[in-house]
């Protein structure tokens, strides 16, 4: 059985950071420093678990700009893609920002997940961008814009 559970602040962080270690920073090279931050004490998270493991995880945080919220550090064990985790807590996640008010949920994505995020309802905006010496675009989407909103 697949739960999405929200969670705050340092709750169920070090699972977090596990999940975390092994996709940015084995898989991608990102730093523990970069992939671990200040902000993380102060999110919102989700935590998806398969039978009671932890295969994936998210988070959302307040960006200082009125009426926004960001998601980030989306990231799901390698044995766990392809069957709709990602989804799964991106939506989470997403609603989560929609339940808070805000009218719109931004997301800096990476290149290659581009068309993962379009397929919710994201739009890329601006240009692209380094971060964590990866390229990324910058993204957002609105009640309006999104598709199949999830119902928890």
């Amino acid at each position: 059985m697949i739960i999405a559970e929200m969670v705050h602040g340092l709750d169920g962080l070090d699972i977090q950071y596990k999940i975390r270690d092994e996709v940015f920073t084995e898989e991608q090279g990102i730093s523990k420093e970069t992939s671990h931050d200040k902000y993380d004490s102060i999110c919102h998270h989700v935590i998806v678990s398969e039978d009671k493991v932890p295969i994936g995880t998210g988070r959302i945080i307040n960006i200082e700009q009125k009426n926004a919220l960001l998601i980030g550090r989306i990231a799901v064990l390698k044995s766990h893609r392809g069957q709709g985790i990602g989804d799964l807590i991106v939506r989470k996640l997403v609603c989560y920002g929609f339940d808070q008010g805000v009218e719109r949920v931004e997301v800096h994505s990476q290149l290659y997940a581009i068309d993962f995020y379009k397929k919710i309802g994201f739009e890329p905006y601006g240009s692209i961008y380094k971060e964590s010496g990866l390229d990324h675009i910058s993204m957002y989407i609105t009640q309006d814009m999104f598709k199949k909103p999830c119902n928890h």
